[in-house]
């Protein structure tokens, strides 16, 4: 026990110096989507609302807030935010030794959780004023949750748990927000009352944002007003597999053909239906190219070699992270093939993000939150191979 205690207490350990001195070496500029979600946190202090001066929902709201908090605390200073954003990971760090605990093995959540605190992207992202690091936390939670309550005969209070905590993840980035329906519907004959109690917390946690979302924009909107621009920005023909490292821009497409200009006058509802409309014609039109373009994302959300022009260290060093736990993984699903159906929520995650991105924009940044479920496939994979050599 005790050994077991200075071994966790060592990882959590490194997690934190890791990513202190990270933090305390580099100051990445606030730009793009950092920007606007600390202009969003100001207007929340200023008592202008959840809102960046124009538009009242393109973000979901669960970061924005999350950085008010830390400036109300702290005053105007984003260090505050990436500091609150290690003890975040720390946080991290213990849920996914716990979850490869459950689903695996003691072992495997101890080296899973190694594997959490060592990864240079998750260093990387606790620096970044942007949502992986707190959407992972309520993410993993959710999950941790639904599993132990799956695994219990009397469990009404952690699928009421899980449910809240699967919306948080979805007002903080709103990508899993099929997923707790998915889930519902393959373990309802199994859970059905705990199932039913789940899912309608999760729907009670969408009631505040979307009547809010109703009174400013007089439309439901329960998520984001976002998910047009995004399939538009994934969806169209000026992408090409050929240039599948260096797709522009939906703002840089714009300056040079009209083919993404609206109507003029249209709030950020009736944007949201254009661009929507827009980008299905083009997959309805163009089956083909859809596909080509799905492929092309499938690649680059798994591909470890960063197709972003990045240095050549970086690429390096992420293939060697990444590169080395997707293939461990990879082995470790191989080695259990006949008992994939007792790891049915890794699985699911894996498979919806996967699809998800390969519909709409797809970049190695979206991959991070699941990459935990990578970590406890490589650890097996590691420790199976292990304990094979010293018999």
């Amino acid at each position: 026990m005790k050994l077991k205690f200075y071994i966790l207490f060592t990882i959590f350990a490194i997690c934190f110096f890791t990513r202190f001195i990270y933090i305390k070496k580099f100051n990445t500029p606030v730009v793009n989507d950092a920007q606007s979600y600390i202009s969003i946190a100001e207007n929340i202090l200023n008592g202008k609302g959840i809102t960046d001066g124009t538009t009242w929902a393109t973000r979901p709201p669960a970061y924005p807030i999350f950085i008010a908090s830390v400036f109300l605390i702290t005053g105007n200073d984003v260090f505050y935010i990436k500091l609150v954003q290690i003890i975040v990971s720390i946080l991290i760090c213990f849920i996914i030794y716990l979850l490869g605990k459950s689903l695996f093995s003691e072992k495997v959540g101890i080296l899973s959780s190694l594997f959490f605190a060592i990864d240079p992207f998750f260093i990387y992202f606790t620096e970044l004023v942007l949502t992986e690091i707190l959407f992972t936390l309520f993410f993993l939670v959710f999950l941790l949750l639904l599993e132990l309550g799956l695994k219990k005969k009397d469990s009404v209070l952690l699928f009421i748990l899980s449910g809240f905590f699967a919306g948080l993840a979805t007002h903080t980035r709103s990508t899993p927000f099929l997923l707790p329906v998915i889930f519902a519907l393959i373990y309802f004959i199994r859970k059905p009352k705990n199932i039913t109690v789940f899912i309608l917390t999760y729907f009670l946690m969408f009631v505040p944002w979307t009547i809010r979302n109703f009174k400013k924009l007089n439309s439901f909107v329960p998520l984001s007003t976002l998910g047009g621009y995004n399939l538009i920005d994934a969806n169209n023909p000026f992408l090409k597999f050929s240039e599948l490292g260096n797709w522009p821009t939906m703002p840089e497409l714009s300056k040079k053909t009209d083919y993404f200009n609206p109507p003029p006058d249209l709030d950020e509802v009736g944007l949201n239906k254009f661009y929507t409309k827009l980008a299905l014609n083009f997959i309805i039109e163009n089956p083909f190219k859809f596909f080509m373009l799905s492929i092309a994302k499938f690649i680059k959300f798994w591909t470890p070699w960063p197709l972003f022009p990045w240095p050549l260290p970086i690429k390096l060093i992420s293939i060697a992270s990444h590169g080395s736990i997707i293939s461990l993984a990879i082995i470790g699903m191989f080695l259990l093939k006949k008992y994939l159906a007792n790891y049915t929520i890794p699985l699911v995650v894996l498979t919806y993000f996967t699809v998800f991105h390969m519909v709409f924009c797809s970049m190695l940044r979206y991959s991070i939150p699941i990459m935990p479920y990578m970590y406890f496939f490589a650890a097996f994979t590691i420790i199976n191979f292990w304990e094979r050599y010293k018999k």
